[in-house]
């Protein structure tokens, strides 16, 4: 047994490891840093919408549905009814037969086919599987699109608009809507006033259009050239991120995956520019001198670190300086492989290092799917760990995939747009509770 005094020796250590320990804070762009979505052809308004439709819960009249032409698109809408008086995150009651207007649209009608995980690369390649559920994730964007012109969407107006009025900038600086929103750079200066020493790395499945936004408005903050952020620290400045794909930069990369062991899975650093012809060699799950094939697509040379031990040495090395980095993670092998976390994301973490705390705040892309009810892991209630996800978080030491539900709100952050629009201060509190739990998960844990 421990004595008292060394109880509090240790409690007393373990807080100033917490103010010591350096915070690497992964950050999803789109839906979590900016409403909007260019690879997926959604703007700002697309995306309010789709957050109120989220947010509003009703029941699904499948024998209407069956009926009704997918091309009307209009009547669609009314094979769904709702019940919500108010735009919440969990269904009202917590009743299991409610499904949000969005997860109608996703997964009754315009699903995509269940592949099989097992042989991602059989009968149907990865390609063509590719080609396959675009289709359904067009139909599901244009739907999206006749929301408010519809009898269930219509009553929801003002909802919208009040989202839309808090993502306008004050006229004072211009006027016209945020592109990032204010509570990140908040959570910024916060961290900075505080003498934190923190990484942001900007993670996305997006394309260059967005990470391009993010960044120029990301350096502008930095150098105190923001309209509404004119007096920032002059530390700030050396945390801007350079992403010229023309210019070798060691901090930014992108993520390809082709296969499910540890060797199919790769980090390239060099540059953010991704060659066309990873959509095509994912269909190999055996790719001789990928790291020369890659190179001689790439304008600057590239760095290829196999496997998740060597991508977290990696990550791990370049948060060091505290430098801003930024990755781009694969698509197109979490879409092929039904949106599962073991094909998203990759985000190695080391649970015992006190030196390091790593977050991840990112939205969620877990709908509930009604093939998946009687599953345990596949629908997202509360703090499960979903198989259908986002987030490919396995741990360093072994390799092995992480269950998410012990590690929420300390190594996770599942932002909901609806919140952190509202609340200016939604990333700082985040951001302290992750703190909280983690000190006392080393607590308990002895670490």
């Amino acid at each position: 047994m421990r004595s008292l005094q060394s109880i509090l020796f240790f409690i007393v250590a373990s807080v100033f490891a917490l103010d010591m320990a350096r915070l690497v804070l992964h950050f999803d762009i789109n839906k979590t840093l900016i409403m909007s979505d260019s690879a997926g052809g959604k703007g700002m308004e697309d995306l309010v919408n789709q957050i109120i439709m989220q947010n509003i819960w009703g029941y699904v009249n499948m024998e209407k549905l069956n009926k009704t032409n997918k091309t009307d698109r209009i009547n669609l809408y009314n094979c769904w009814v709702c019940v919500s008086t108010e735009p919440t995150i969990e269904p009202p009651l917590h009743n299991e037969t409610l499904y949000n207007l969005d997860d109608f649209v996703s997964n009754f009608v315009y699903p995509y086919p269940e592949w099989s995980i097992e042989d991602p690369n059989g009968e149907i390649s990865p390609s063509e599987r590719l080609e396959i559920n675009k289709v359904a994730r067009d139909g599901r964007t244009i739907i999206r699109k006749d929301f408010l012109n519809t009898a269930q969407g219509a009553p929801w107006k003002t909802e919208v608009d009040s989202l839309l009025n808090k993502l306008k900038a004050p006229e004072s600086v211009g006027g016209g809507f945020v592109n990032i929103l204010p509570g990140f750079f908040d959570l910024l200066l916060h961290l900075t006033n505080k003498n934190r020493d923190f990484t942001i790395i900007f993670r996305t499945f997006g394309d260059m259009h967005d990470i391009s936004l993010v960044t120029k408005e990301f350096n502008l903050f930095c150098s105190g050239l923001h309209p509404r952020y004119t007096n920032v620290p002059s530390s700030l400045e050396l945390k801007q991120l350079l992403v010229d794909p023309n210019i070798p930069n060691k901090n930014v990369g992108f993520m390809f995956l082709h296969g499910p062991s540890a060797e199919q899975v790769h980090l390239f650093t060099g540059s953010i520019e991704r060659p066309l012809l990873l959509k095509d060699l994912m269909n190999q799950q055996e790719i001789s001198n990928l790291e020369e094939v890659v190179n001689s697509n790439s304008v600057v040379p590239l760095e290829m670190y196999t496997g998740y031990k060597s991508i977290y040495n990696t990550v791990s090395q370049h948060a060091k300086d505290g430098r801003t980095c930024s990755y781009r993670d694969f698509y197109y092998w979490w879409n092929v492989n039904n949106e599962r976390s073991h094909a998203g994301k990759v985000y190695v973490v080391d649970p015992s290092d006190t030196k390091t705390l790593q977050i991840f705040l990112y939205v969620i892309f877990i709908s509930k799917d009604p093939n998946d009810l009687f599953s345990d892991d596949n629908v997202y209630m509360g703090h499960e760990s979903p198989s259908r996800g986002i987030i490919n978080m396995r741990d360093s030491r072994t390799g092995e995939n992480m269950r998410h539900e012990q590690f929420v709100d300390m190594l996770l952050v599942h932002v909901e747009p609806f919140d952190a629009i509202r609340d200016p201060l939604f990333f700082i509190k985040k951001v302290e509770l992750c703190e909280k739990k983690w000190l006392e998960y080393s607590l308990v844990n002895g670490h």
